[in-house]
């Protein structure tokens, strides 16, 4: 049984080590994408706004755009009940 252990052991061991045999090149390379990628969302000295930012100005400029549609629409329906009840008291009233 410990043997086997031991065997295990040192097979896990094979397999961190290989997995630690990345070249340099391809760690430089996720480097630098990495830091692209963070740019691009958070944005940097000479672009103030990053795409977090953009997106949560769209999503409020979306909010006061549902807001108001709803106004509109409250205020054409109250115009329309008017209108109609104007016209109901002027056909009544000849």
């Amino acid at each position: 049984m410990k043997d086997n252990n031991i065997e295990k052991s040192k097979q896990q061991i094979e397999e961190h080590s290989d997995m630690c045999n990345i070249p340099d090149g391809i760690i430089k390379s996720m480097k630098s994408d990495i830091a692209e990628i963070k740019t691009a969302l958070l944005g940097n000295k000479y672009q103030k706004k990053g795409l977090i930012e953009r997106v949560e100005h769209v999503e409020n400029e979306l909010d006061k755009l549902e807001k108001l549609k709803w106004t509109i629409s409250g205020m054409a329906m109250a115009i329309s009940l008017i209108v109609s009840l104007a016209f109901r008291l002027i056909i009544t009233f000849k």
